[in-house]
């Protein structure tokens, strides 16, 4: 044998394994016309799209754009294919022989000639449909819970509202009432009974304390000044009643004195605030935090607070046990807004919300 045959023969050789390796691919092979002509395929991409050989599917699809479910996805992968000569990942919702659709995902690159003119498209498919509904399905499962979530948590505003009225008005005006009462008895007792009117004495200043402890209880379940005053005086007041409760400086810049915005955002804004602050006390060993509050353009409205603690981790921003950063991230995800949470070791905390509104004179 001469060396031409002997090279023809491993020619052969190879065209045959390769051939073998092209037909029982698990994978989908095939290529194209830039017009959508199919050329060739193999078992494995007829049997994706449900056609019984290659034979078929390359006699019944005249057009390969026509399997695309969405209108112009075939522009699309030309497009992208003509500006970087190869596409990963491309994934589409296709149609099936028999109507149904699947989800696939293709790798291709464009194959040109000696005279650098496009000859044809090559490319590989995979079935993802499996896939793809089980990230459909986790969407709505997330989507259910964070209704879910946002429905749990507006009921809980309610219940604190509710709660934080019957304790201010109904206890609130017991202790006010038993006060005056006490008053009137303490006038009839007599000047030589000083142990009585110690007593007395006693028993008004526990009244008293009972009193501004139903206040305190009240406000920390709702703030009047919230539903009176709008959200920028509750603020104020969150700000100054942290730095007395807590003796750790709190500075605070707002220019939002005249808005009043839906409750939702109010709520939202006030309980962020809320958490970040006792979050400051739990972890950041801080003895000075920043409190800005400002309107954005296009109708946006910043909340960011910092400290100078030792300065939240990486891994503590995406704990899946830090619930308090978890339900900031709810709260403003389900307003439509965006959070950042930043770290410095040694140099703080700065927790950056924004929250686009709506201004609303009659505060609901």
């Amino acid at each position: 044998m001469n060396k031409k045959e002997s090279d023809s023969g491993r020619l052969r050789e190879e065209e045959k394994k390769y051939r073998s390796i092209f037909e029982n691919a698990i994978g989908g092979i095939y290529q194209t016309t830039k017009e959508g002509r199919c050329i060739t395929a193999n078992r494995a991409f007829a049997r994706i799209l449900g056609y019984g050989s290659p034979e078929e599917l390359i006699t019944k699809i005249t057009d390969i754009g026509n399997v695309y479910v969405k209108p112009g996805r075939r522009q699309e992968f030309i497009k992208l294919i003509e500006k970087n000569n190869i596409i990963t990942g491309f994934e589409s919702e296709v149609y099936r022989k028999n109507g149904g659709r699947i989800w696939i995902s293709e790798h291709a690159r464009a194959i040109y000639n000696t005279l650098g003119n496009l000859h044809y498209y090559e490319g590989c498919v995979e079935d993802i449909t499996v896939r793809k509904r089980a990230e459909e399905e986790l969407r709505i499962s997330r989507e259910q819970l964070r209704s879910l979530s946002a429905y749990l948590e507006s009921a809980r505003e309610e219940e604190r509202m509710y709660i934080a009225r019957e304790i201010h008005d109904e206890l609130g005006q017991m202790l006010t009432a038993l006060k005056m009462e006490l008053f009137c008895l303490s006038g009839k007792i007599p000047g030589d009974k000083e142990a009585l009117l110690d007593k007395t004495k006693s028993m008004s200043d526990l009244i008293d304390a009972a009193i501004k402890t139903v206040q305190r209880i009240s406000t920390a379940l709702r703030p009047i000044l919230l539903d009176d005053l709008g959200l920028a005086a509750a603020i104020e007041w969150q700000a100054e009643e942290f730095q007395k409760r807590t003796g750790i400086s709190c500075e605070l810049v707002s220019d939002t004195e005249e808005l009043f915005i839906d409750r939702n955002v109010s709520i939202a804004f006030y309980r962020i605030l809320q958490e970040a602050l006792t979050n400051i006390v739990r972890h950041a060993d801080a003895n000075k935090v920043n409190v800005t509050f400002i309107n954005r353009p296009w109708n946006k409205l910043m909340l960011e607070v910092g400290d100078n603690g030792k300065g939240i981790t990486e891994a503590q921003i995406s704990s899946t046990r830090a619930f308090g950063l978890t339900g900031i991230r709810e709260r403003v995800y389900l307003l439509g807004g965006e959070v950042k949470i930043t770290g410095n070791e040694g140099k703080g905390t700065t927790l950056k919300v924004e929250i686009p509104y709506k201004e609303n004179r009659v505060n609901s």
